[in-house]
């Protein structure tokens, strides 16, 4: 072959864009490059042990505590619902 070729083999990690997990804090257990995308990933440890990746905002370091919930704190990493509102004004407020 003299063209593009296969390239390196990439393995894909599942990123957790639910973040069902509600009121559990869990800690960063460290950043990483992910070739599937352009963005970084955080690999995050909740208490009960268990593990999950998310996307990485720009000032989320390991160590950090991230939180998924209703009332959390706005601050890189924490997730918060969408509220519900009318359905003709959805596109609004998600813009």
């Amino acid at each position: 072959m003299r063209w593009r070729g296969g390239g390196h083999k990439r393995r894909y990690r599942i990123v957790d864009f639910k973040r069902n997990t509600d009121d559990a804090p869990a800690i960063v257990e460290r950043l990483e490059y992910d070739p599937n995308r352009t963005a970084f990933i955080a690999l995050i440890r909740y208490p009960g042990g268990e593990q999950s990746y998310i996307l990485a905002p720009q000032r989320l370091r390991p160590g950090d505590s991230v939180v998924s919930g209703e009332r959390v704190d706005v601050k890189p990493g924490n997730a918060m619902p969408c509220a519900t509102s009318r359905p003709a004004r959805s596109s609004t407020m998600s813009r």
